[in-house]
């Protein structure tokens, strides 16, 4: 049995090691392809298994998605994200009734850093997460102290410029993590996103990777400077939406131990209390625990340190992790592709937007995740949101007292404490 392909509306270059087109896919039976604003993306690829499909896809070439120019409402060229992956995987599956098959898949650019370790144990702080960001890039694939690690014609593209104004310091440790997983962790604990992106000089005569941190861009209505984007049906570009709010994994009250230490046969270990500031009790106090594995009892000299010098810290890992933590809130949309607003124009991954449909959820939340998939059922796009600030539970407090602000000057109402 052959299946009939049609040619789509979502077209692939081919892309050789140096980035070079070496081949045009625009005929499949489907195609999956997600991209996500903290972290790396994916793609699925189906297509009728042949040597010519086989022999197109080497494992270590790159799928380039070509997008039809995006135009704001002046005529002006946009300038969007080249929506590059490395393909890594092919499965081959054969099947005498429904004919054989080959599957494509593989992640975007920033699945790269997975190839870089933090050799060392180092430990960074700074104001501005972005500087070290910008230190981890320099010292394992920029300018690393073996030059076999250097990673040739990657650039950083970190404007910080513009201060991200973060409420507290923030102190991050890494020994032996991936290059990718530190950037990670940095990142979702300032709620930024980033990409790793092919760039161009001299009209694609040379090609390089771009590194860039992603804010997004509040359009919400709890802001004037820029233009609202409300995704409901009320104005006609949402074909259905799920919605899930859920408390299952959720704590607002942590104890947090020091790791145990042995002087002169006397085991030590201390633990610290860390209570909401709301005034729950009962049920409504969700209790978690911690273990600061970098709470020294022993000073450098492995003399006991005082209680009283221990106990502050504590607390201030525990409220770090309960402010870390994520919502499991979610809401999931398939967008009305012949509405008024575009995909890159009105809005992108990244940004902050006003979700509200039917049944009474009207909330802003911010574009984690934006799916495009294209099969005989046709094209389709999806983004998923991600609440940026639930409602109704109690203002996070730092070890001071102070009310927490988010990058965008807003009490963060996560109720983590």
């Amino acid at each position: 049995m052959t299946e009939q392909l049609t040619k789509r509306s979502m077209q692939l270059f081919v892309l050789d090691k140096s980035f070079e087109v070496v081949n045009l896919c625009d005929t499949f039976s489907s195609l999956i392809w997600t991209e996500r604003y903290s972290g790396y993306g994916d793609f699925e690829l189906y297509l009728p298994a042949s040597m010519a499909n086989i022999n197109m896809f080497p494992r270590g070439f790159y799928l380039w998605l070509i997008e039809p120019f995006v135009y704001d409402k002046n005529g002006k060229k946009i300038e969007t994200r080249n929506d590059v992956m490395i393909i890594e995987k092919t499965e081959l599956s054969t099947d005498i009734e429904d004919g054989d098959q080959l599957i494509i898949s593989g992640r975007s650019l920033e699945s790269l850093l997975l190839r870089r370790v933090i050799p060392k144990k180092v430990k960074y702080e700074s104001i501005d997460p972005r500087e070290i960001i910008k230190t981890i890039l320099n010292e394992n694939i920029i300018k690393p102290s073996e030059p076999a690690r250097k990673i040739p014609n990657f650039k950083m593209a970190i404007d910080n410029s513009q201060p991200l104004d973060p409420k507290y310091r923030q102190t991050f440790e890494f020994d032996g993590d991936y290059v990718y997983d530190a950037i990670k962790t940095i990142c979702d604990t300032y709620d930024l996103g980033f990409s790793l992106d092919l760039k161009s000089d001299d009209h694609w005569q040379s090609s390089y990777l771009s590194f860039s941190v992603l804010e997004g861009t509040d359009r919400s209505y709890e802001q004037i400077k820029n233009p609202y984007m409300v995704f409901s049906p009320r104005f006609d570009n949402l074909v259905s939406s799920d919605t899930i709010e859920d408390d299952t994994e959720f704590y607002n009250s942590a104890y947090v131990a020091s790791t145990e230490e042995t002087k002169d046969n006397v085991t030590r270990r201390l633990i610290k209390y860390v209570p909401n500031n709301s005034g729950r009790s009962g049920w409504d106090i969700r209790e978690t625990f911690y273990t600061d594995s970098d709470a020294k009892l022993n000073d450098a000299d492995n003399h006991p340190r005082p209680d009283h010098d221990i106990y502050p810290e504590l607390e201030k890992y525990g409220r770090d992790e309960l402010k870390a933590q994520k919502s499991n809130d979610s809401f999931n949309a398939e967008i009305a592709l012949l509405g008024s607003v575009r995909y890159h124009r009105d809005y992108d991954i990244g940004d902050i937007i006003q979700f509200d449909n039917t049944y009474g959820v009207n909330k802003k939340a911010r574009i984690t995740e934006y799916v495009r998939n294209e099969d005989d059922n046709g094209y389709r796009e999806y983004p998923t949101f991600e609440p940026f600030s639930a409602e109704g539970i109690d203002a996070l407090e730092d070890s001071y007292g102070n009310y927490v602000l988010d990058n965008y000057g807003n009490t963060i109402n996560e109720g983590f404490i």
